[in-house]
């Protein structure tokens, strides 16, 4: 009878690990689908962030980025930006609100738009201060949609820099995204920590090649990732060097994401502070990046300046759409001529241009031919002065 009793509580025991080890295999299961495995080097980094890429390219969203800098604590800038993207239409809308902290810092700032439809690309511009100005065309390709603006992208390209906050530059200095330096081989995993948070997260260290021409070069960092949704950066910590000799600085950037589309996950808040050092010697030990950067936070470390960048998301899916949303008109400007190209008004003018060239070459030929065959014939028939009388 005890034995009986032993043996079926050990069974129970024996079910309910079965069950356990179940789970957190299910569990490893879906996070193994969604990133393609576990992050255990540069190959699946690259297959999740591409990923990741791919669904953020086809996602239709609309949305409002709240953005602000402060230097020292201080208001510094902060912005608007509204932006509309159903692939490949995109509308990218700044709306400058500028606090200056330095009186330097030109005021005639402007608000912009950048747009693309299948029709044209566009430009406009509006004076920031007043509000009062129409909006005007800087800029308008109706010959290739897909032309990159005045400032060298796309409204599609900002729009998705927005998006994919996951693996986006770590600062403004720096010239390629966390995907594109794993792509061109300038960041290499060194280290896979431990997962903490519950099992959810996975910490990963890195080195980077210098960038030749970017402002602010990663020299190696560490990274916290969440493997179930494209191995997206929750928390990242990196150490890099300025151009100038001796000067470099300490990133740290935190991100909370939300779900705009079932296990697709799009920026909610993202913060970023950076410290900075002129000299070399004021260098606090890096040797422990997170450690580094505790210190820094609780004001144990000194830099010889701070700051900080916070961008706050409002996402919605825009589910139903029509074209008129993506051109002049949504902006309360008329809609340019038919687009130049083959049918467009440039071509017919130069058919009339040529078919003018040809007429008046036709008429030349005409006259002339009359006037020799006039020619001729007054020679057969008028008499020569100087024949003998008959």
């Amino acid at each position: 009878m005890k034995m009986n009793r032993w043996l079926a509580r050990w069974g129970r025991k024996c079910v309910l690990a079965a069950a356990v080890l179940a789970i957190g295999f299910l569990d490893w299961t879906i996070a193994a689908e969604r990133t393609g495995s576990l992050p255990i080097g540069n190959e699946t980094l690259l297959k999740a962030w591409r990923e990741y890429r791919e669904h953020l390219s086809q996602v239709a969203v609309a949305g409002r980025l709240h953005s602000k800098t402060l230097i020292r604590d201080q208001l510094h800038q902060r912005s608007i930006i509204d932006f509309r993207f159903k692939p490949p239409w995109a509308v990218w809308c700044l709306d400058v609100r500028e606090q200056h902290a330095i009186e330097a810092w030109p005021a005639n700032k402007s608000d912009r738009v950048v747009g693309r439809n299948s029709r044209y690309a566009f430009a406009l511009s509006r004076a920031a201060m007043t509000k009062e100005d129409e909006w005007r065309v800087l800029w308008l390709n109706q010959s290739n949609p897909d032309a990159k603006g005045p400032g060298g992208r796309t409204a599609a390209e900002m729009v998705m820099t927005a998006l994919s906050r996951g693996i986006l530059p770590v600062t403004y200095g720096q010239r390629k995204n966390l995907l594109e330096m794993a792509e061109s081989g300038e960041l290499q995993v060194i280290e896979l920590g431990s997962i903490e948070g519950n099992g959810r997260f996975l910490r990963v260290s890195f080195r980077a090649q210098p960038q030749a021409d970017a402002q602010f070069a990663i020299d190696r960092g560490v990274l916290l990732l969440d493997p179930r949704l494209f191995c997206v950066v929750v928390e990242g910590c990196f150490f890099g060097r300025y151009r100038v000799p001796g000067e470099a600085a300490i990133v740290h950037t935190v991100g909370e994401y939300q779900e705009v589309a079932p296990h697709l996950p799009v920026p909610r808040r993202c913060r970023q502070v950076v410290w900075s050092w002129t000299e070399e010697e004021r260098l606090p030990d890096v040797g422990d990046l997170q450690e580094t950067v505790e210190q820094l936070e609780a004001g144990r470390l000194s830099a010889d300046a701070r700051w900080e960048h916070v961008a706050e998301y409002e996402l919605k899916l825009l589910e139903s759409a029509g074209e008129n949303q993506f051109c002049l008109s949504a902006f309360g400007l008329p809609e340019p001529e038919e687009p130049r190209g083959e049918g467009g008004r440039s071509h017919r003018l130069l058919i009339a241009a040529n078919l003018i060239v040809l007429g008046g070459l036709l008429l030349v030929a005409l006259l002339w031919s009359r006037r020799k065959r006039r020619a001729v014939v007054g020679g057969e028939t008028s008499p020569d002065p100087s024949a003998p009388n008959a």
